[in-house]
C-alpha cells in the first residue's frame, strides 16, 4: 500500500484511498482478498462470515485494517424492514438500529481475537466498510471504544444511518475527528434510516458532488435534500448509481490527482 500512513492523525487523502480500496476489496472472494492483502505488504489475514456479517482484517507489524463487506443495495433494503430498524441499546450510550447490532455481534467474538492475536506489536488499527459494511464498521468503531481499544481511524463510504441522536453525541464525542463518512452525490443509501425515526449520522462528513469534486461542508449536501424531497420510499427506487463504491474510489483518486497537479503547479510558479 503506497504511501499508506497508518499513523496519520486526521484526515488522509491516501488512507482514504486506500481503505476505500479494502472497502471494495471486500466484495472479493476470500481467496482473492488474501492474495491482494499478501501484495499489498499484509503477511497476517483472517476472512470472517457468519450469517450475513462478513469481512476480513489484514495486519503486518504497521498497521491492522478491519473491512466489513457491504451489500447489494436491494438486499440492504431487508436490513430496513421493521423489525430490523427498531431501535434497542447497544454500546456506549444511545440506542443503534437491531439488525446492524445483531449483525456485528455475530462475528465479535472471534474479530475481537483475531484483532488480539494480530495486534501484538500495538500497530494501530483502522477501520473501514461499505454500504452495510460502513454501519457495521462504524458498530465495531464505537464497540472497540466502549471496550477500551483505540481506533485510529474509520473511513465509510455510502452509510447508512446506525443509531439515534444520543448514540450520535456519544460517538462523535469519542471519534468524530477520527471518522470520515463519505457521501457520493445523490446516494440515497445514506439517506436511511430516515431522521424522522430518531436516527442521526456521525462523523466527520464528506461529500462528493456530481463531477466527483469533495467538499467538506454540509451546505452542499443539505441543498441536496431540499431538491430532492422523500424517505423510505426513494431508496425502493433503482436509481442508487451513486452508491457504487467504485465511483467513491474514482472519486478519492481523482481528488488526489487533483491535490498532486496543484502541488507541481504551484512548484512551477
Amino acid at each position: 500500500m503506497s504511501n499508506f500512513d497508518p499513523y496519520a492523525e486526521g484526515y488522509s487523502p491516501l488512507n482514504a484511498l486506500w481503505l476505500g480500496k479494502s472497502a471494495r476489496l471486500a466484495y472479493s472472494t476470500p481467496a482473492i482478498i488474501q492474495a491482494t492483502a499478501l501484495e499489498w505488504g499484509f503477511h497476517h489475514f483472517h476472512f470472517f462470515d457468519r450469517d450475513g456479517t462478513q469481512g476480513f482484517i489484514m495486519a503486518n507489524d504497521d498497521a491492522i485494517v478491519l473491512a466489513f463487506r457491504g451489500t447489494e443495495p436491494r438486499c440492504l433494503r431487508d436490513w430496513m424492514t421493521d423489525a430490523r430498524i427498531v431501535l434497542v441499546s447497544g454500546c456506549g450510550q444511545g440506542l443503534v438500529h437491531r439488525g446492524f447490532w445483531d449483525g456485528i455481534n455475530r462475528v465479535w467474538d472471534e474479530v475481537s481475537a483475531k484483532l488480539k492475536e494480530f495486534g501484538t506489536a500495538g500497530q494501530p488499527l483502522l477501520v473501514t466498510g461499505h454500504s452495510l459494511g460502513a454501519a457495521l464498521a462504524t458498530l465495531a468503531a464505537a464497540k472497540l471504544q466502549a471496550q477500551g481499544q483505540p481506533v485510529q481511524a474509520l473511513y465509510t463510504f455510502g452509510s447508512p444511518r446506525v443509531g439515534n441522536q444520543n448514540f450520535a453525541r456519544w460517538f462523535d464525542a469519542h471519534l468524530k475527528t477520527r471518522t470520515f463518512r463519505f457521501v457520493n452525490n445523490s446516494d440515497l443509501v445514506t439517506r436511511v434510516v430516515p431522521r424522522a425515526m430518531f436516527y442521526a449520522h456521525v462523523g466527520r462528513f464528506v461529500y462528493f458532488d456530481s463531477v466527483g469534486n469533495m467538499f467538506e461542508d454540509m451546505k452542499f449536501w443539505n441543498l441536496f435534500l431540499e431538491r430532492v424531497k422523500g424517505g423510505m420510499e426513494d431508496f425502493l427506487q433503482d436509481n442508487i448509481k451513486d452508491h457504487d463504491m467504485g465511483l467513491y474510489e474514482k472519486n478519492l483518486l481523482q481528488n488526489i490527482n487533483k491535490m498532486l497537479a496543484a502541488r507541481v503547479a504551484a512548484a512551477t510558479h
